[in-house]
């Protein structure tokens, strides 16, 4: 991005027209020559930033001021500077220091002598002369930066990225905007950094598409709210916004429509439209994950994906039984569509999850309204809305105000991620729905029938899977059932016949080792699994004692209450 006051633009008869870098125009491409080959000249001679920067504000002169000063902003970034302190290994911080110390230890330096010998004793004990010191003592200010690479750039290259740079600062002082891409595919590249980036927006098809029956992505207007519709965060939510326009230009065919304030009191917008029709030269080598630059040049870290990513990891370490489904297909309704960034499956059924980013109340009340109306079309369709409250971006906090109306809503403190509890217990409720339906006879009488077959083992995994259930879940029934005095459980998923155990614990009297790998070989014989050879262990009186983290020097003792 440039400085707001850097923009180029002019208003006619209530819509902004920025005024582009052109290539064909003649002085626009002669300034954009003179910028470059004035950095490689600075490089060639080891010149300082303050001295670019000064011999190119004579261009100012003969050029708009605005172009030049954009021109000098992008040819920063693409230049790499040194401080001269840093070919000697010296800290330009800690020589100041030193000669602060010293001067304080001794008195103003009131005479050019006085300060002369301060300078010459600090010099001394860095092992350089008096005149290298004053060189480097402030060495590492902006200006006096030395540059030493300019990155390849060629005049098209420049241009290219000035006037994508000046869309993105034009869209920085944006109410709302509205973009569309050409195809699914590109489609998916732009939802999916909308939501990436946390993005407030609502996704409607074009009502001239209202009436056909085969509605696809590629006619979805995606409408983002812009920085000035929010109290706080504005700079960072902008910058996000800044990160979007790489994705959209890239696309083969794309549109932008805006509402730009350029007066401090908010009084009047103006309409900004843009398209690839217009030919208007853009880089379009940048990644959407790349870093933006804020007014000053200094490189910024915004919202990402770091939420998602670790909700996804959580949950999947939890191992439910429900499959876990990044980005699914959106859920169209009407003119509605909706794209939840995760879907919980398990069998016939789907739960939502959609993560917010930044927020108002406002932003809140549409998107639980737009899911109410959703679910009065598709009742069906099962959201769940995560909000994190740090996001909030309205002037007064709302977050206990918020209203859900029959809506799962979620608020959460983002340091802290999305409470996986509250969700992995709300799918355990939609599984108990499932058992106390139609399945819950067909399944007990299952687990009936394996007991009275006298099963020696049976694998309660196995019937959950076939049930689409969690292993939790099917246990909690087993209390419907009178299995005791045949089974018992033996950690969370196998039940063991009580006469295999009493067999297995007269094998275990006459066994003459005490050494644990001899009695999981026992355990083995009889068909024990393997994970289970612990607990079995302690449930028929006997304890494992490691006498080193080595599995043979494990030993097995009985303990003295239970015979």
């Amino acid at each position: 991005m440039l400085q707001s006051s850097l923009i180029r633009a002019k208003i006619r008869k209530g819509k902004i027209y920025p005024v582009f870098a052109d290539i064909n125009n003649v002085r626009d491409v002669e300034l954009a020559l003179t910028m470059i080959d004035r950095f490689k000249s600075a490089v060639k001679n080891g010149e300082t930033k303050g001295s670019i920067a000064s011999s190119v504000k004579e261009l100012e002169y003969y050029y708009d001021y605005r172009l030049v000063r954009g021109f000098y902003s992008l040819l920063e970034r693409q230049s790499v500077f040194k401080s001269k302190a840093d070919y000697h290994g010296i800290d330009p911080i800690l020589l100041r220091r030193k000669v602060f110390e010293e001067s304080s230890k001794r008195g103003f330096a009131l005479t050019e002598y006085e300060r002369g010998r301060i300078m010459s004793d600090i010099a001394k004990a860095f092992n350089i002369n008096s005149n290298m010191l004053e060189e480097l003592l402030m060495s590492d200010m902006d200006d006096n930066l030395l540059i030493i690479e300019l990155k390849p750039i060629s005049v098209d290259k420049l241009i290219a990225s000035y006037n994508l740079s000046l869309i993105q600062t034009l869209l920085f002082k944006c109410v709302t905007f509205e973009c569309k891409v050409s195809s699914g595919v590109e489609w998916k590249y732009l939802l999916r950094d909308v939501k990436r980036l946390g993005l407030m927006y609502m996704l409607e098809y074009d009502d001239n598409n209202n009436n056909s029956s085969n509605k696809k992505v590629s006619n979805i207007t995606c409408i983002v709210d812009g920085p000035l519709s929010i109290f706080k965060m504005t700079e960072k939510y902008g910058t996000s916004i800044a990160r979007l326009i790489p994705t959209i230009v890239n696309a083969r065919e794309w549109y932008i429509r805006a509402w730009i304030v350029r007066d401090s009191n908010r009084a009047r917008s103006y309409e900004f439209t843009l398209s690839s029709k217009d030919n208007v030269m853009l880089d379009k080598s940048g990644d959407p994950s790349t870093n933006i630059y804020d007014y000053n040049g200094k490189s910024i870290t915004i919202y990402d994906s770091s939420t998602e990513e670790r909700f996804a990891n959580t949950f999947i370490n939890y191992d439910t039984g429900w499959r876990l489904v990044r980005e699914p297909e959106p859920i169209v309704v009407s003119n509605k569509a909706f794209i939840p960034d995760f879907a919980f499956e398990k069998g016939n059924i789907r739960v939502y999850l959609e993560i917010v980013g930044f927020w108002t109340k406002e932003y809140i009340e549409r998107k639980l309204q737009k899911i109410r109306e959703l679910r009065v079309e598709r009742s069906d369709i099962d959201i769940i809305v995560a909000i994190d409250k740090e996001l909030e971006c309205s002037k007064h906090s709302i977050v206990s105000s918020i209203a859900s109306n029959n809506v799962n809503v979620i608020v959460y403190e983002g340091k802290h991620g999305i409470p996986i509890t509250h969700i992995i217990n709300y799918l355990k409720s939609i599984e108990e729905k499932m058992i106390n339906g139609h399945t819950t006879s067909n399944m007990l009488d299952e687990i009936a029938s394996i007991i009275n077959s006298s099963a020696s083992i049976i694998d309660m995994h196995l019937i959950a899977e076939r049930y689409n259930i969690s292993l939790d879940t099917l246990l909690s029934t087993l209390n419907s059932i009178e299995y005791t005095t045949k089974y018992t459980r033996v950690g969370n998923r196998y039940l063991i016949s009580n006469w295999l155990l009493d067999n297995i614990k007269n094998a275990m009297v006459d066994m003459k080792s005490n050494k644990f790998t001899d009695a999981c070989s026992l355990l083995a014989e009889y068909g024990i699994p393997e994970e289970c050879y612990a607990t079995l262990l302690y449930l028929l009186g006997y304890d494992v004692v490691w006498n080193s983290i080595n599995i043979n020097n494990a030993v097995i003792v009985k303990r003295s209450n239970n015979n």
